[in-house]
Parts: C-alpha cells; structure tokens; sequence
C-alpha cells in the first residue's frame, strides 16, 4: 500500500474513527428496528435499553482515560488496593533503609604571591616591592576576571538551556491538554447522542412501532 493511500485511509477513517463509532451504533440500532417491521414495539425498547447502557459506559471510558491520563491506576487497580487496606487484614510489614552519601563539587583553593614589603625598608626598596606586586596583582585581577565571566557564562548558559527545556514541556503538556481534551469531547458527544436516541426510542417506542408498520 502506497503511503498516499494510507494517509487518505487514515484521514479519512482513523482520525474521525470516534464519529464513524458513533454513526456504526446509531445505524446498527436503526436497521434492527426498521427490520421487524410491524412487531418493533419491544425491539425499540431493547435498542433504547441498549443505547442508553451504551452512552453509560462512555462515562465509564472517560472516566478511565482521565485516570490513565494523569498516571492515576486504573479503577480496577484501584478497587484491588482498596480491598487490600481492609483493617483487619493480616498485613506483614517490612522495610528497608538504603542511603548514599554523594560529593559535590570538588573543593577549590586559590593562592598567589606576592613580594613582601618591609616597613623599616628604604623607600627605594619599599617602591621596587611595590613595583614587583603590581603585575602580579594584575595577574590576580586578570585571573578573577576571567573566572568571573566564565562562570557568568556559564550561568548563562544553565539559564538558556533550562529556558528551552520549560518551553519545551509546555509545548509537550499543551499537546497532551489538547490531546485529552479532544479526546474526552468525542467521548462525551458519542454518549450524548446514544443517550439521546436511547431515550427517544424508549420514550416513543409505541408511536416508533405504529409509524413503521
């Protein structure tokens, strides 16, 4: 099969598969009516009975959907573990302890050098220490400079990275939203509209009769 042709096929029956469930029930309910002709009165209300178990259960799917959708266990699941805190049950406990000592960031130190300048010294001495230190204490501005912007750049960078990994959950949670919500809203319009021809043929089901002998 050529991916045109199964594109075309998933268009056109994949993607609306919700509304052609819907639409296969409601014709399905109709042609068994419709068939036994003059003796419908009671088929009517069996398929009214049966649309309106049907659009229950839809409340059942959704129910089920939202609970798979936020990671909750299943109602079935859910029932096991209820049953499982009964009070009185005969519970063994156990337990365990594990622990994990992890090092951070290794330890820094830093130093430097530097002439020494004698207070009792001549002034000529004292000014050629003082000539001595200051490249090294251009070294030292030099160097925090450096380690400065690095870590400003890294910080940057750590920021940016984290941005785009926000903007990119949102975008992931705004697809599941949308994803969910459109889900549910086809669930919920298949329940409406086979609760609302089940009520119709229970309702009405003499008058359905009478109309098709």
């Amino acid at each position: 099969m050529s991916p045109k042709v199964a594109n075309t096929l998933r268009w056109l029956f994949y993607e609306p598969r919700h509304f052609w469930l819907c639409v296969s029930v409601c014709l399905a309910a109709a042609f068994v009516v419709i068939s036994r002709g003059g003796d419908a009165e009671p088929v009517v209300r069996i398929a009214g009975m049966v649309l309106q178990v049907l659009g229950l259960v839809t409340v059942v799917w959704g129910i089920v959907e939202t609970r798979d959708f936020f990671g909750m266990a299943s109602p079935y699941r859910a029932f096991i573990e209820w049953l499982a805190r009964f009070p009185l049950r005969a519970r063994v406990v156990t337990g365990s302890m594990s622990a994990s000592i992890s090092l951070g960031d290794a330890l820094s130190a830093r130093g430097h050098t530097s002439w020494p300048i004698d207070p009792s010294a001549p002034v000529e001495a004292r000014l050629t220490a003082i000539e001595r230190n200051l490249p090294l204490i251009h070294e030292r501005i030099t160097n925090f400079q450096a380690e400065f912007d690095r870590t400003a750049q890294s910080l940057k960078d750590q920021q940016h990275s984290e941005q785009q990994h926000r903007q990119a959950l949102s975008i992931e949670l705004r697809g599941h939203l949308k994803s969910y919500e459109t889900s549910g809203l086809h669930v919920s319009a298949i329940g409406a509209a086979w609760v609302f021809l089940g009520t119709l043929f229970s309702t009405a089901s003499v008058e359905i009769a009478a109309f098709l002998k």
